[in-house]
């Protein structure tokens, strides 16, 4: 594995709040993912670093192992098109990176831990439901004209379907016909 160092006092944090929640009836959901990768994973180029993959599926893995006996349902990512966009290419979140090219890694390598880290969920917890938090805009065209309906299309594949349509087993180079490239 990848993982150096495990927090022991969080997981007996985690491991407390899961079993309080279950005394008051509480039905726990986990999210593995919600937009705070360790600071030493981003000095090693953090969402940017295909090596992202390896750290999530191991800690993937360390999350199921742990909490999986009582934790039935499960998010792999927290609106992975915010934390991409707003921290890989506006810069105005964490980690404050700008571009088009560190986004779409970014992107793509969120896209990955999506798929794998569902597939690490479910085969070591058989009865727990998965699933992902997905922030979608309804886009409309200003206009019907043509420009404005394509610029619709451009903006709904980038900001909704980029991470739905791989998540629905469709693969997203149907958005190069719009002139998105991916």
């Amino acid at each position: 594995g990848t993982i150096n160092h495990i927090n022991h006092a969080g997981i007996d944090f985690y491991n407390r709040l899961i079993d309080f929640c279950l005394e008051l009836n509480i039905t726990p959901w986990a999210t593995i993912y919600h937009w705070d990768l360790p600071y030493e994973l981003e000095k090693k180029g953090g969402w940017n670093n295909r090596q992202v993959l390896d750290w999530f599926t191991d800690y993937t893995e360390l999350c199921v192992k742990k909490f999986g006996d009582r934790v039935k349902h499960w998010m792999v990512l927290n609106e992975p098109m915010a934390f991409t966009g707003a921290g890989h290419f506006f810069g105005i979140h964490a980690p404050g990176k700008k571009g088009l090219s560190n986004f779409l890694s970014s992107v793509h390598h969120a896209a990955l831990c999506q798929a794998e880290g569902g597939k690490i969920i479910k085969s070591l917890c058989t009865d727990c439901k998965v699933g992902t938090t997905f922030s979608v805009s309804y886009i409309e065209p200003l206009t019907q004209m043509e420009k404005d309906v394509l610029a619709a299309k451009k903006v709904d594949a980038l900001l909704n379907r980029l991470f739905l349509e791989p998540l629905l087993g469709l693969h997203i180079s149907g958005m190069r016909g719009l002139g998105v490239m991916v």
